[in-house]
């Protein structure tokens, strides 16, 4: 057998010991470790080759229930064979080139980690953000700190890990344990080169061959990666994509096919290689799942060193000895250095480990071989209890409440981080250690070393590759990939281009219909002009819902990068392609339907034009949005920028005001106009659209008119243009005069937009590179207000996760109230449920996923089982077996499918107030993020306990839970800030603090803890058991001191099936369950974790001696046992479901069962709900300075771009034509911050309501009445300061009238409640934000074309004239804005906007003109004429209006208009809309569910699913959820 295989063996000869655990799950180790090692000159040897199919039979295995072991068998053989071949294969073809075996170990010395430092950090407050932005701070800091100070020194730090040193060799296996926060991550990714997240490294840090952490970042990234904790990846691609994309990264087509293939059927996930990945709001596969191929893509780097950081959360005990088992083999076989950090190891994981690492506060209290760990603390004193795993007694030596002492050593044994270190520094093993490392220091300088494994790295880079380059791959390899990718997320979110085009198509519509049918007469000039100026930016504003796609996936993204897959930079080019051909079809819809209803010029040519230049000007916008988003830390940032740019390409666009005016009138912001690609495009299409364009004028143009006037030598036409003495203009003459714009100016600005869209797309791509948003710098606990310093300088912690306070250093674990409870605060005792609650033959079906296809997926099959006062119950299976489903049906959450059977408390159906009355921890530990703990459970209390309970005996009883979860310390911490453990307490604390009567659910409490976190957290819940509280609980990964602490469990398999519902046997170490299975001829080995032995059963691996076949249930093969049927046919089922049976009615519940019907769904009054929500929204905005800010900040830059683009343009003394028409725009472009305004409110009403669905209003919280109501009142403040910012910085700079100052600032402030109101109903409409951004633009497009403005009243069409125009609410506000501001005013045309014709000769201007001035209808007023000589023509000057009002007319405002009540009735109106809106939102948010998208699409899919029961037929009773 080749040397490799195995390294050399350490005293302890772990490998010899642990070669007897090795079961089914090593085998796929071994496969998944050789499969990405093509260099690898070895194949296993006999021995790994037995483990390795052992692995593969338990890895393989389907959910589909145990199959025979001859089946089992060949399919592992086949397996084997397949992983045998592909070694074969590579070993050839590594050998026969004689290249050198690629491996690394790494080496650290003295190494320190610094990140910010914590302690009493307060939360930015929208005060605080504001402040910081008048006095210039956050400029200081951002752009000029930077320059005169390093990062370590601009933060005050601390050290995350501190002087740590040690030694992996390739070939090694070294765990990292540590209580959350010690510093495991930290070490991680400190010692896999991963530091932009710190401030500073200090030490030595090598690797084999002399390479430095600055070598791996710039050439081997790929080699030396870190896996992180969480499972993410892109929700929309399939298993199999997800993979592909992987290996492709790494691996010849052909090769990744055959990897897939081989990995797939190791790790047993070929069933759902075709099943998109999912996450929490797209389903999936599941979470085992999702972990398992998150460990196959890290596999997939075949990196040499490898940190895996808690990678076994969400996996069962016996997956997780599986896991641990094939990294053995992987590191093995593939000579990799291996860093693991787990929590809850268990002792077989335990003994598959060469070193073990402990830290403390980011201290090293220990490192050296696994087998000299225990005894090393034994000997300072410490005691491990019988039971305890020795990675859980080396956890618990670092807390303070945990650690036990051998009898004397009490006060001797060396205690805190400090201690400890100090005695391991001084003791032999450290001294062992340090030999280690600087011996090990030649070895790791080995210029040898460095150029083989430069060597081998080299020779694995596809052609054409930099050698010096991170990546396997070429940059257009790498963008064709991206490229593919992208294309199969479209697919797999095929309904978001669906309702893409569809918003499309609606606002074509709109958008053409508005513009139906131009005439090709003067009429039809100013209002094509509207029309290629609008669509030219309509399609890219539609883009902005681009922007949250731009913003996900970072985290994946950032791994990926980490992985040296791709560089970002390639995913952002993929993504720009991508958009290539979606804005085509988007582009093609929308220009082929708004171009041929409008009326546009009918020459292919033009549409043609027309077409390329609306496409490249929104591939332009999108980029833009691309940048901004690569750019921007949070979608609120980026999307503040877009609101901005969006502003300035329209109000600089050329339409509002022409470039000679803007140069002339505002030449501070005229500048802005030669980098407008809007300008370019609009110049572009107009002059292509007016080339060779004969306007005749219309009637109403015509100067004078009328039957006594027939002579067109004596008349004129009043548009831009003309030329004396003929009725028709030139469209070329109409752009020049009115624009200032020139044909030969139209492929010169399609190169500029080019060039702009080119810029933007490097600029975005730099950005991808040069900015990592999803860097996790460790960060302080934040406290809603300051705190007290504790602990030293340093602060020796990591990030929120240890802040030591308060008893956590003391040696006695203090109960109760003597946990310092708050000075004379009064507690009470907590609640004993008197209910006994039972269910019987539950089944659970969703419906199919595809319409009309299969009948269901029957998720839970005739469950049976009883909760009884005062005892807790285990929920136990291995994945995918039903235990959150079941616990969701228990607990009245579930949303979909079909329940049959019963659910009783004490014998009688559940009560109204059922989920009042029972609390639910889930496992996402989701809360209001700004909130902080004693807020939450005040919140909690008030609003969930009974309402007879005295307001005093509530908040004292919040502060008994504080004391019983130990958060004394940490009651004004936010919540968003805490520790996975402290969140765990805080969720439930929340429960608690609800004085749940009836039962207490929670969802994998442990999930994501240490061992010692774990065992907390299940010992809170037995005292809360053992004072009369009712619990229910999904556990997995339970050691054998947890599962000890249930009184029964409830044991499902793949199915939903149960195979074991009975007690545990406390007294006994889980002896009831042991005696159930050894009846039926299994054998436990003493000190067998009860909880992994019934996971093992749930998985089929546990074997029967007893050969009668019919007694277990089975015909064929006695060894494959279907305990389900055993379970069924058993005297404890029989007793089970007898003793559900005897619960039945007492007599004093019977008589009071009147009364019970009667009980409220709601514990507290809606008034009193809408105070204290009004108070937690009131102070989350104000915690969250994001949201008010950005609102604020539009409106400042809003309000200061139009008025002072408009400076003093509503002087008395601008009294020209110009002026007019400028006054009108500016009061148009208000309406232009709608957008900004809608987004913002409508994504954080979004993510409040998500909150309230998914936890608030399940649990009976508050109703929708006061959820909506919260939100309007919370608003206000923020609607107050925005409208005076905007109304201040617009008002006086434009210079309108004083005497209408009121009335346009009650505008304003109505017109901040209405886009306040507005973004709210659309997102209580909208089942998501991605829908809600999408109905954005063409509800406001509706609304903000049909005022009068874009086109004027009277040349509106006649379906919207009669409809939409008066329904629009911003017709109103234009209306009333217009009049209140422009009513009375005189109007004198400036030089060059009189109309000039000539009089007849001998005839005065005043003569000629007086019958048609006098007639009906006729505007404007005749300057003096011009004669020049005796006998010779007049010249005559007409100015078009005299007064505002004439022009008012022509846009319906004023008493020649249909607003009869004037500019108050205007206000009224528009006050009565944004009533309206808020009445909406009412509506939309009813009882939970409103009338919104998400409600009607269910209804539709339980109208169908009802008439395909009727038609397929069907019984029984069900209830439909």
């Amino acid at each position: 057998m080749p040397p490799h295989l195995h390294p050399q063996q350490h005293p302890s000869q772990h490998h010899h010991h642990a070669q007897s655990h090795l079961s089914d799950q090593d085998d796929i180790t071994a496969e998944r470790c050789e499969l990405p090692q093509p260099h690898i000159p070895a194949r296993p040897s006999p021995s790994d080759a037995q483990d390795l199919s052992e692995i593969v039979r338990t890895l393989s295995r389907t959910p589909q229930g145990p199959a025979s072991q001859n089946e089992e068998d060949a399919y592992a053989g086949s397996v084997h064979s397949d992983l045998d071949s592909f070694l074969k294969t590579k070993d050839a073809d590594w050998s026969s080139r004689g290249l050198p075996l690629r491996r690394l170990g790494v080496r650290f010395l003295n190494v320190t980690t610094w990140g910010e430092e914590a302690g009493g950090a307060t939360v930015k407050t929208f005060a605080e953000a504001l402040g910081r932005t008048v006095v210039f701070r956050d400029l200081y800091e951002w752009w000029v700190r930077p320059w005169i100070a390093s990062k370590r020194q601009r933060v005050r730090r601390r050290a995350l890990v501190r002087d740590v040193s040690g030694i992996v060799r390739d070939g090694e296996m070294m765990l990292v344990l540590g209580r959350p926060g010690s510093g495991c991550t930290t070490l991680l990714r400190t010692v896999t080169s991963n530091h932009t997240s710190y401030l500073a490294v200090d030490g030595t840090i090598s690797y084999s061959g002399g390479l430095t952490p600055h070598d791996i970042r710039t050439s081997y990234r790929g080699d030396v990666v870190y896996m992180p904790e969480e499972d993410t990846h892109f929700p929309h691609l399939t298993v199999r994509q997800t993979l592909e994309f992987a290996f492709r990264c790494k691996l010849p087509r052909a090769q990744a096919e055959r990897a897939i293939s081989t990995m797939a059927k190791v790790f047993g996930i070929s069933h759902v290689l075709d099943t998109l990945v999912g996450n929490e709001h797209v389903r999936g596969v599941s979470g085992g799942e999702r972990k398992r191929l998150s460990c196959i893509e890290t596999l997939a780097t075949d990196a040499v060193v490898v940190a895996w950081d808690g990678s076994t959360r969400g996996l069962d005990a016996s997956a997780t000895v599986d896991y641990a088992r094939s990294l053995r083999i992987l590191t093995d076989v593939g000579r990799k250095a291996t860093i693991v950090s787990l929590y809850q190891a268990s002792e077989e994981v335990w003994e598959l480990m060469d070193k073990v690492l402990l830290l403390d506060e980011g201290r090293m209290i220990f490192q050296g071989p696994i087998r000299d760990a225990k005894r090393y603390f034994e000997d300072l004193g410490y005691e491990c209890p019988n039971r305890r795993t020795t990675a859980d007694f080396l956890t618990s030596i670092t807390n303070p409440g945990e650690r036990r002492f051998r009898e004397g050593w009490e006060h001797r044994a060396p205690k805190g981080a400090v201690e400890l270190e100090k005695a391991f520094r001084e003791s032999e093993y450290y001294a062992a250690l340090m030999d280690e490392v600087e011996s090990s220091e030649a070895r790791f300088e080995s210029q040898a070393d460095q150029d083989d494994f430069s060597q081998a790295t080299k020779l694995q880079k596809q052609k054409y590759t930099r050698k010096q380059s991170n990546y396997t791959i070429h940059f257009p390899a790498q963008v064709m990939l991206c490229l593919k990718r992208q294309y199969w997320q479209v697919l797999g979110n095929i309904s978001g281009m669906v309702i893409r085009a569809l918003t499309t198509i609606a606002n074509a519509l709109v958008m053409g219909s508005l513009f139906y049918n131009q005439p090709v007469t003067s009429d039809g000039a100013f209002s094509r002009g509207g029309f290629v100026f609008y669509t030219s930016i309509f399609l890219g504003w539609i883009q902005l819902a681009e922007l949250e796609e731009a913003l996900s996936g970072r985290e994946i993204l950032a791994r990926q990068k980490g992985f040296a897959f791709v560089r970002p930079s390639a995913v952002a080019v993929a993504r720009t392609v991508m958009d290539l051909p979606l804005v085509f079809v988007q582009a093609v819809i929308f220009v082929v339907i708004t171009y041929f209803m409008a009326g546009m010029k009918d020459n292919v040519g033009a549409f043609f034009t027309f077409f390329i230049f609306i496409y490249m000007v929104t591939i332009e916008l999108t980029a833009l949005y691309r940048m901004f988003a690569s750019f921007s830390p949070t979608y609120e940032v980026a999307v503040r920028y877009c609101g901005l740019t969006l502003l300035i390409y329209i109000v600089f666009g050329g339409y509002t005001l022409p470039l000679k005016a803007l140069m002339a009138d505002a030449p501070w912001f005229g500048w802005l106009a030669y980098i407008n690609p809007i300008y370019y495009t609009f110049e572009a299409l107009m002059t292509t659209e007016f080339h060779n364009l004969k306007l005749a004028c219309s009637k109403a143009q015509i100067i004078p008119y009328g039957p006594s006037y027939t002579d067109t030598r004596y008349q004129t036409c009043a548009l831009p243009g003309n030329v004396p003495e003929m009725l028709t203009v030139l469209g070329d003459d109409y752009v020049r005069e009115s624009f200032g714009y020139s044909l030969d100016n139209v492929w010169r600005n399609f190169g500029i937009i080019v060039a702009f869209t080119v810029g933007l797309w490097v600029a975005g791509a730099v950005g991808t590179e040069v900015f990592d948003w999803s860097g996790t710098t460790a960060r302080a606990v934040v406290y809603s207000k300051k705190q007290p310093k504790i602990g030293n300088a340093e602060g020796d912690v990591e990030g929120a996760e240890c802040v030591k306070v308060g008893n956590v250093h003391g040696e006695k674990r203090l109960e109760g109230s003597e946990r310092g409870s708050a000075p004379g605060a009064r507690t009470v005792q907590l609640d004993r449920s008197k209910a006994i609650f039972t269910w019987k033959n539950l089944v659970y079906t969703i419906p199919p996923t595809k319409a009309g296809g299969g009948e269901g997926k029957r998720l839970l099959n005739r469950v049976n089982g009883i909760c009884r006062p005062g005892e807790m119950t285990a929920l136990i299976g291995s994945s995918g077996a039903g235990k959150t489903t079941l616990l969701s049906i228990l607990s009245q959450r579930g949303k979909t499918g079909t329940v049959t059977g019963e659910m009783r408390i004490n014998g009688l159906p559940l009560p109204a107030d059922f989920e009042r009355s029972t609390g639910l921890c889930e496992q996402m530990d989701i809360h209001d993020p700004s909130s902080t703990i004693l807020e939450a459970f005040t919140f909690s209390a008030l609003l969930r306990q009974d309402p007879d309970i005295p307001h005093s005996e509530k908040l004292a009883y919040v502060d008994t839970v504080i004391d019983l979860l130990d958060l004394r310390h940490l009651k004004d911490a936010l919540i968003g800030s805490l520790a996975l453990e402290q969140k765990k307490r805080t969720t439930i604390g929340v429960e608690l603090c609800a004085r749940p009567k009836l039962l207490l659910f929670l969802d994998e409490p442990t999930s994501g803890l240490d061992s010692q976190g774990a065992y907390n957290i299940v010992c809170l819940l037995r005292k809360l058991a053992d004072e009369g509280q009712s619990i229910l609980c999904t556990i997995h990964q339970a050691s054998q001191q947890i599962i000890e602490m249930f009184d029964r469990v409830l044991a499902l398999n793949p199915g939903g099936n149960t195979f074991y519902c009975g007690p545990v046997g406390r007294s006994t170490g889980g002896g009831d369950i042991i005696r159930y299975f050894e009846r039926y001829g299994v054998s436990v080995r003493d000190g067998k974790n009860v909880a992994d032995f019934l996971i093992e059963v749930g998985r089929g691996l546990v074997k029967s001696s007893i050969s009668d076949a019919e007694k277990l249930g089975q015909n064929n093969n006695a060894n494959a046992v279907d305990w389900n049927k055993v379970w069924s046919g058993s005297p404890e089922h029989a007793s089970l479901l007898s003793e559900i049976a005897s619960v039945t009615p007492s007599r004093s519940t019977t008589r009071h069962s009147s009364i019970r019907t009667r009980t409220k769904e709601f514990s507290s009054s809606t008034l009193t709900q809408t105070r204290l929500l009004t108070t937690r929204l009131t102070l989350q905005f104000w915690r969250t300075p994001e949201y008010g800010y950005s609102r604020l900040y539009a409106s400042f830059l809003h309000s200061l771009l139009n008025g002072f683009t408009f400076y003093k343009i509503g002087s008395s003394a601008n009294t020209s034509l110009a002026a007019l028409q400028a006054r009108s725009f500016s009061i148009f472009l208000l309406l232009m911050i709608v957008p900004e305004y809608v987004n913002a409110v409508a994504y954080r009403f979004i993510l409040n309501k998500s909150l309230f669905h998914t936890r608030e209003l399940p649990s009976r919280i508050y109703t929708s009445t006061a959820f909506t109501t919260a939100n309007l009142l919370s608003e206000i403040p923020y609607i107050v300061l925005c409208a005076v910012v905007f109304f201040l910085l617009w008002f006086f700079p434009t210079g309108f009238p004083i005497a209408s100052a009121g009335y346009v600032f009650l505008m304003m402030l109505v017109f901040n409640v209405f886009s306040v109101g507005w973004g709210q109903w659309i997102a209580a409409l909208a089942p998501d934000y991605n829908i809600a951004a999408n109905l954005i633009p063409f509800f406001i497009i509706m609304c903000e074309s049909f005022n009068g403005i874009l086109r004027e009243y009277g040349m509106l069409p006649g379906v919207w004239r009669y409809t939409m125009y008066h329904v629009n609410p911003m017709t109103y506000f234009v209306r009333g804005m217009l009049g209140a501001l422009m009513e009375g005013r005189e109007v004198r045309c400036a030089e060059g906007e009189f109309n000039t014709f000539k009089a007849p000769p001998g005839v005065g201007c005043a003569d000629y003109v007086g019958a048609w001035l006098g007639g009906k209808g006729v505007t404007g007023y005749l300057a003096a004429g011009n004669t020049t000589a005796v006998g010779q023509q007049e010249v005559c000057k007409f100015c078009r209006y005299g007064r505002a009002e004439e022009y008012l007319r022509t846009l319906n405002v004023g008493p020649g208009g249909q607003n009869v009540g004037g500019r108050w009735a205007d206000f009224g109106v528009f006050l009565g809309f944004a009533v309206v809106n808020w009445g909406l939102v009412y509506l939309f948010m009813w009882k939970g569910e409103g009338w919104g998208v998400a409600r009607v699409r269910r209804r539709v899919r339980s109208w169908v699913g009802r008439v395909r029961g009727m038609i397929m037929g069907g019984g029984g009773e069900s209830r439909n959820v």
